[in-house]
């Protein structure tokens, strides 16, 4: 009796595993094109500022890099990409640990981000030491420029927007200029290729002044400025300190006209500074027209997803994941060396930030042109600007 029954248990034991192994299979999303075995997985981290004085601009890539993930996961029937996030707190310091994590304890080849220039120049050293790639949507100093065969990114490089500005700036009559720059890379490499292009040209830097980074009151640097009685005040600055600082340039009585950079056009801008902030002109690398269908597409599954408007860095962020798996997906290895290659063969890529091609730095060449805030709205002036 003893035996007997044990017998049926083993056998009702044998069918319960059956019907459990066979309900696990039909929980796994049908084959499509490739077989299951097939599909690959490519786990990458990506180091956006979560916390921290760029926490608006983190968030508006993290969007972009999810948005790109799922579509991408939905559509492609031999890669899955996964991303572990990491947040680098707008710290180059935090940035480093971030990328010493995700190297040694995710094993990850390749990292999208950081977005500040000073983040990115800390981690490229490490990213090359470790042939991780650096992808990243937003470092536009210069000298990121051949940091290394791992690091790419698909941002312009402030070299350009600077030789076109110092251009644009003597044909529009503005010779005596003064520079108000971030205290960072981004906002000194900019001041450095400005003044080498405007005062080779025959240009006047009158004064050059220097902020920190979520300052609040530039009133002893703008009185400096106003006392020199410039042409123009060249700012090399973020959306929210740009705000304030043409709010107070206006209150004390600053008439000089106002220029900037592509890293100021965000909402942000207009809702701080309003009216203050008609008529800027900065450079901007030209996107994709209204009628462009991949913008079209990423515009309106950005609505849907998020329920508002992509703001700076969504457009790149998305791109870059794109960019990343299409380069994997005829790879027979996801590691760091074989991602670094096929990504530097990636040219005339039709992304939602625009017509994108890699040089041998790893710099993206985009157009670029200018821009101007008219009635609350930012408008081309012209996507060919003379240089």
């Amino acid at each position: 009796m003893t035996m007997t029954h044990r017998r049926l248990q083993s056998l009702l034991l044998g069918v319960f595993v059956s019907l459990l192994s066979g309900c696990t299979a039909a929980r796994q999303p049908p084959e499509s094109g490739a077989s299951a075995e097939k599909t690959r997985v490519l786990k990458i981290g990506a180091i956006l500022p979560l916390t921290g004085s760029a926490a608006q601009y983190g968030k508006n890539c993290e969007n972009g890099i999810d948005l790109a993930v799922k579509e991408t996961n939905q559509s492609s029937t031999n890669l899955r990409v996964t991303v572990i996030l990491e947040d680098d707190k707008t710290s180059p310091k935090d940035a480093v640990s971030a990328f010493n994590k995700l190297v040694s304890l995710n094993n990850v080849p390749l990292v999208i981000g950081p977005l500040p220039s000073s983040n990115a120049m800390a981690v490229a050293p490490i990213a090359n030491q470790n042939k991780v790639v650096l992808f990243s949507p937003g470092a536009s100093t210069p000298r990121l420029t051949g940091a290394g065969p791992y690091v790419f990114r698909n941002w312009q490089s402030d070299a350009y927007e600077a030789k076109i500005m110092a251009r644009y700036l003597l044909n529009d009559g503005k010779r005596r200029v003064t520079v108000l720059a971030i205290n960072n890379d981004f906002g000194l490499a900019l001041l450095e290729y400005f003044r080498k292009h405007f005062e080779t040209l025959g240009g006047t830097i009158l004064a050059t002044e220097r902020f920190e980074q979520d300052a609040t009151d530039f009133r002893g640097q703008l009185a400096k400025i106003r006392a020199s009685n410039p042409d123009a005040l060249y700012l090399l600055s973020y959306p929210k300190e740009t705000g304030n600082i043409v709010n107070q340039a206006r209150e004390m009585g600053l008439r000089a006209s106002i220029y900037g950079v592509a890293a100021m056009e965000d909402p942000t801008l207009i809702r701080v500074a309003g009216r203050n902030a008609e008529n800027i002109v900065y450079t901007k690398a030209v996107e994709p027209g209204p009628n462009d269908a991949v913008y079209r597409r990423f515009v309106g599954a950005y609505r849907v997803e998020f329920g508002q408007e992509p703001g700076l860095i969504a457009d790149t962020g998305y791109d870059a994941v794109k960019m990343v798996a299409q380069a994997a997906e005829s790879l027979a290895r996801l590691d760091g060396e074989s991602l670094a290659r096929a990504l530097g063969t990636i040219k005339n890529y039709q992304g939602a930030s625009g017509l994108m091609s890699f040089d041998a730095n790893g710099d993206i060449i985009k157009p670029v042109g200018l821009k101007a805030i008219r009635n609350g709205q930012f408008v081309w002036l012209t996507k060919t600007p003379e240089i």
